[in-house]
């Protein structure tokens, strides 16, 4: 995260973690259409920033459904990120799924959950596409 807020990623960019559609290993590359960032958590294939007014972005790999958006599968990678659906964030945590905290405080997780990591059932190939809020939080 810069000064500025916006968000710059460096490193593999084989399913878009870095935001943008080029390269597939480069140094730091600015993610498009980011700013206001407070925080950047970087998972194995996507990457999420969240902002001061609790709003926040995925981008990258969503085999799993990681970036919460109700969809699944790898994208295409282009130069707009997209949005989580959930407000009030205060943190995330990002892997092979992703969790934010909210400031209800809640926890919302997504993303991969073969073996049960989201803490709830999701379908049938072990994942959920869009934020579920955990219970006992």
């Amino acid at each position: 995260m810069l000064n500025s807020g916006a968000v710059a990623c460096a490193g593999q960019n084989g399913a878009g973690q870095l935001g943008q559609p080029s390269a597939a290993t480069s140094a730091f590359l600015t993610v498009p259409n980011v700013s206001g960032a407070v925080g950047v958590e970087a998972g194995q294939y996507h990457s999420c920033e969240w902002n001061a007014d609790g709003t926040a972005k995925c981008w990258g790999g969503n085999q799993q459904g990681e970036l919460g958006d109700g969809t699944v599968g790898f994208p295409a990678v282009d130069t707009t990120a997209d949005f989580v659906g959930i407000s009030g964030i205060l943190e995330m945590s990002a892997n092979n799924q992703t969790c934010a905290v909210t400031s209800t405080p809640s926890l919302y997780c997504w993303g991969y959950n073969q073996t049960g990591t989201l803490g709830f059932a999701a379908d049938g190939l072990g994942r959920q596409s869009v934020p579920q809020l955990t219970s006992g939080f």
